[in-house]
Parts: C-alpha cells; sequence; structure tokens
C-alpha cells in the first residue's frame, strides 16, 4: 500500500510539471517540448533535467552562467503542440548558451490542414529589458534551423508555421569565429522572426535564408564577418548595419524586393548585387561607403506571355530640412518651400516633387514626422547593356513668405541626409 501510494504521487507530481525534455541518443538531439509562453524552458531549467536524467552533455560552467550543449537542441515537435525556450536572464546580464550541433526551432506540423495550431519559439533576450544581454554560440558547420527539420544531403524540410526566433539585445554566432570557424546558412523561415538590437557574426553563406518582408522584422542589427546578409525574396532592414561581408545583399535563386531604412554598409566590397529583372531595393537616408552596385538584366526578365522585359533598380532617397530666416536670422513660420527635379523618372519609389511649409522654429518637419522632407539621391537601373545607367538628381528650391521677396536655389543636390538647407528671405 505504502509503495502504490507513493508511485500515485510521483505520477501526481510529474503531470503537474510543465514540459518535457528528452535525449534522442541516434539522432544526438536534446528535444525540449511543451513549455507555456508562461513558463518557458529556461537554460537553468534545462540543466536541472539533465542532471536528474544523469545525462553529461549538458553542463554549466562555475560562475552559473554558461551552458553547453554537447548535442543537437531542439525546440518543439511538429504534432501541434507549443514550446516556448528562453535564453537570457532578467535579473543578471550575460547567459550564454553553448550549442556542438544544430538548434532546431521545430514547425507545428508539415501539412496545411492542421498549420493553425502551436507554436515553437526561441527567444534570447527581452524585448522590454534592453540592458539584459545574451548568446548562442553554435559549432563550427552547424547552425539555426527556424520551422523546419535539416535532412542530411538535402534542403531542410520546411514547416507551414510555428516555428519562431525572437532576439533582443544579444548575439548569434560561431564559436571561436573566424575564417575557417562559421555558421553555415542561418534558416530563417519562421512564420515570425524578429531581431532587434542584436548581431549575427560568423556566418559561412547567408545570414538570414528564407526570411522575406512577411514574417521578419529586423532592426538595429549588425551582420558582420560573412558572405551574404541578404538573398532571394528579401527583407526590410531598419538602422542595421552590414559590416565585413563579401556582398551585402544579392539576389540569388530569386528577385529581391527590399526597403532599407538608416542602415550602413562598411568594410563590404559590394553593397547590392540585382541581377533578376523584377528585384529592386529603396533605400532611405543609407551610408553605402565605398561598396560599389552591380546591377545587370541577366535573369528573370522578360515576361513569357507577352514578351515584356524588366530590369532591376535601386533607388537611394534622402531627408532634408529647409530653415528660412530673415536678414536678422529670426525663423520665418509658414514659408511655402517648392522643390522640383530636373531629372524626370516613372520608376517606382523615385520621389522628384516635394512641397512643404516651415514651422514656428522657421523649419520643415525633423526627424521622425511623416511630413518632412525626402527626395531621390541617385537611381541606378539596369538596362539591355552591360552597365546600368546612374541617375544624379538635382533639383530647383523656391521659397517664398508673405512680405518677403521670393529666393531660388539652383542646381541642389543631396548627398547628406538630413541636411539642413538655410535661405535667407529679405523684405
Amino acid at each position: 500500500m505504502y509503495k502504490l501510494l507513493i508511485i500515485l504521487l510521483l505520477l501526481i507530481i510529474c503531470n503537474l510539471l510543465p514540459g518535457g525534455v528528452i535525449y534522442d541518443k541516434p539522432g544526438n538531439t536534446i528535444i525540449v517540448s511543451d513549455y507555456s509562453q508562461e513558463m518557458p524552458c529556461t537554460l537553468s531549467t534545462l540543466y536541472r533535467l539533465a542532471r536528474m536524467n544523469g545525462w553529461k552533455n549538458i553542463t554549466r560552467d562555475e560562475s552559473g552562467k554558461i551552458f553547453t550543449v554537447d548535442a543537437n537542441l531542439q525546440i518543439g515537435k511538429a504534432d501541434g503542440s507549443s514550446t516556448f525556450f528562453q535564453v537570457g536572464d532578467k535579473e543578471e546580464s550575460g547567459e550564454t548558451l553553448i550549442v556542438q550541433g544544430n538548434v532546431i526551432i521545430s514547425p507545428n506540423w508539415f501539412s496545411v490542414k492542421n498549420s493553425n495550431r502551436g507554436t515553437n519559439r526561441l527567444t534570447l533576450g527581452f524585448p522590454d529589458a534592453a540592458k539584459i544581454k545574451c548568446s548562442l554560440k553554435i559549432a563550427n558547420g552547424h547552425t539555426v534551423y527556424s520551422n523546419c527539420i535539416p535532412r542530411k544531403g538535402k534542403r531542410p524540410q520546411r514547416g507551414i508555421k510555428g516555428g519562431q526566433l525572437h532576439i533582443y539585445n544579444s548575439e548569434i554566432t560561431c564559436i571561436n569565429g573566424g575564417r575557417k570557424n562559421h555558421l553555415n546558412n542561418l534558416y530563417l523561415y519562421g512564420d515570425q522572426v524578429i531581431l532587434k538590437n542584436s548581431a549575427v557574426s560568423y556566418f559561412g553563406t547567408v545570414a538570414a535564408y528564407g526570411l522575406n518582408r512577411r514574417t521578419g522584422k529586423v532592426d538595429n542589427t549588425i551582420f558582420r564577418n560573412g558572405k551574404y546578409a541578404m538573398i532571394s525574396s528579401g527583407w526590410n532592414a531598419r538602422n542595421c548595419t552590414f559590416e565585413n561581408l563579401t556582398l551585402g545583399i544579392v539576389d540569388m535563386g530569386g528577385p529581391i524586393r527590399s526597403t532599407l531604412t538608416n542602415c550602413i554598409f562598411k568594410d563590404t566590397p559590394a553593397n547590392v548585387r540585382l541581377h533578376c529583372g523584377k528585384s529592386w531595393v529603396f533605400a532611405i537616408d543609407c551610408d553605402f561607403g565605398k561598396g560599389k552596385f552591380d546591377i545587370r538584366s541577366k535573369h528573370r526578365n522578360k515576361d513569357k506571355k507577352n514578351g515584356r522585359k524588366f530590369y532591376p533598380y535601386l533607388v537611394s532617397n534622402r531627408h532634408l530640412i529647409v530653415k528660412v530666416v530673415d536678414k536678422n536670422g529670426n525663423p520665418i513660420s509658414g514659408a511655402l518651400i517648392s522643390i522640383d527635379g530636373k531629372s524626370k523618372s516613372n520608376i517606382p519609389g523615385v520621389i522628384e516633387k516635394r512641397r512643404g511649409r516651415t514651422g514656428k522654429d522657421g523649419m520643415t518637419p525633423g526627424k521622425g514626422n511623416r511630413t518632412a522632407l525626402i527626395l531621390t539621391e541617385f537611381l541606378i537601373q539596369a538596362n539591355d547593356s552591360a552597365k546600368a545607367s546612374r541617375t544624379e538628381f538635382t533639383y530647383d528650391l523656391k521659397v517664398s513668405a508673405s512680405g518677403f521677396n521670393p529666393v531660388t536655389k539652383d542646381d541642389l543636390k543631396l548627398t547628406i541626409s538630413w541636411d539642413v538647407i538655410e535661405i535667407t528671405l529679405i523684405e
């Protein structure tokens, strides 16, 4: 009777405990499943369960911050269940997960019929705790599989939905990253991928394979020490840095459609390569450094039905501010600003005309205001020749205000974002 009560008590305790962790020995994979968003599996939880089960392939260093998984790590299962895994401690920064294998964020299902059930998510850091930073370090030749499962000698098997990756104020990199040590493609097929205030480094080929504009949110993230940050499909990037790459953006395997806002290219020989006919990139307030552009129409550039040709292009737009003062330097509010381009283009995204008015400070709206003045700096578009055409836009600026003589400034050219152009009006 006593033994029966103990067994019953153990069964009750097991049922009350959230989630489960198993070790798939043939696949050398730690599989974490059934942890809720309210009570996610943490590195401390994973370590305690490993000790309970006598597994020696999950260890923790003396500081208590660095955890090593000497196996593949899989978050969730493709059975419609949900699993949430959290790296990072809100009480203390610096938690690190080292994985001597692949990190797999499983899709919830592989069939469309059941695709609306379940979420499997790996989160690094916290969206509301900028000071808490953590790291995911993966062994050379391995990588992250989000919403897909690796297959030997083949491309990953993609799921429909469910596999998600959220990274805040954190880093994904290779253990001892260097020329010979780097990650494989990071497969970010997840139906929700967030990279915010973070970094991805030492990737052998692509930093964000499979990421697209619909599923990805990328803000203030550094992509450094690798081959390509962005390839086919494309995603939108804000406040990002592309550093020490072979080529920042390339339409390999299909057209790219991407908007870059306030991004910087550093130590990257080639910034953008567009060869597919339907590729385009809009750049807003970006710094391209000394990197080059390779924009040519070589692939998928003709409509099979009507023979219409398509040519890839890149548009660079910049914001500016016009300041209007009188002869004594006093601001003039309500001044009318008229800007007209000397070059014309029917390319979407090219802005060749703007109107605006100055505020009480005598200036047109500044950063953060949707009505701020913005114009096209240059357009690079492929054509039938081997070399793309580049159009540098110049503008005529006219300023007028009641009680003052109008002033016109010819051949205005944009080279710096948010440049302040001061105009003095005389009565």
